[in-house]
């Protein structure tokens, strides 16, 4: 089911892998600077992921949740260390089977979660798996 079909308000949707003209941030959100939402759903491309969540996070209104299928490794790295003291997730699911990506159902060799984040969330994460 579709999300306007369960009665929310579906401001914005794009398939970024398949029909994407914008592949950055700055580009894919501009026509929504002054909006602020209560949900945000995405995929973004790795290399851009964090710049994506970052942005993303910045628009969501008060207690608004960002929900974002990712690699598990962007738990990893230095760079990140400490991008993640000042962004709090709520909850990290990881995928107990691999998502497909290609019209054949094929899966890649990564291993990927659902992160969620809360406007306001503090505290330490929870986890789980879903699928």
């Amino acid at each position: 089911m579709a999300l306007d079909d369960a009665g929310y308000d579906v401001t914005f949707r794009a398939n970024f892998l398949r029909k994407a003209p914008v592949r950055t941030p700055d580009a894919m959100w501009v026509a929504w600077e002054n909006c602020r939402y209560d949900l945000i759903i995405g995929n973004p491309p790795y290399g851009k992921a964090q710049e994506f969540v970052q942005r993303s996070l910045e628009l969501l209104a008060p207690g608004g949740v960002l929900v974002q299928l990712l690699r598990l490794s962007f738990l990893e790295g230095q760079k990140r260390a400490a991008w993640w003291k000042t962004t709090p997730l709520e909850r990290v699911l990881v995928c107990s089977k691999r998502p497909s990506f290609t019209t054949d159902g094929g899966t890649d060799a990564c291993a990927y979660r659902l992160f969620y984040w809360r406007q306001g969330h503090v505290g330490p994460w929870s986890g789980g798996w879903v699928g």
